[in-house]
């Protein structure tokens, strides 16, 4: 399967293993020639197989000037998934450093698969050029 963008750097599973986020480095939106997703989660089979994609976003912007050759773009960083709830049926965090926005993005993913913005927390914003990873 494709991670949908290009530079896979990172990649987590939900503690219980059912699905498999995916940050993309180059995946960010940057023109019509080069965009992918910055973070993509797919499904997991019981074995372990990767399976249909359940969501992808990707990060538009660009960082706040603190160091214009890195942060003209997004570049996400990481994918890091952590249960809402002792027993996962509250769904999961997903947080993802973008290094090119100076931001950590997140998402909440459903158990059935739907990932949006954190609602009340889409982002936490750092210091100019400090790249969060």
């Amino acid at each position: 399967c494709s991670a949908l963008g290009g530079g896979t750097c990172h990649v987590s599973t939900t503690p219980n293993r059912t699905f498999v986020a995916v940050a993309n480095y180059d995946g960010g939106e940057r023109s019509e020639k080069r965009s992918g997703s910055s973070l993509a989660v797919y499904h997991l089979h019981p074995d372990g197989r990767i399976g249909d994609l359940a969501a992808a976003l990707t990060h538009k912007g660009k960082g706040t000037n603190g160091n214009p050759a890195r942060q003209g773009e997004p570049h996400a960083h990481m994918a890091y998934v952590e249960a809402c709830g002792p027993d996962h049926k509250d769904g999961y965090a997903v947080l993802t450093p973008d290094l090119g926005l100076d931001q950590v993005k997140q998402y909440f993913l459903s158990p059935n698969g739907v990932l949006l913005p954190h609602p009340g927390r889409e982002s936490v914003s750092h210091a100019a050029g400090s790249g969060p990873r």
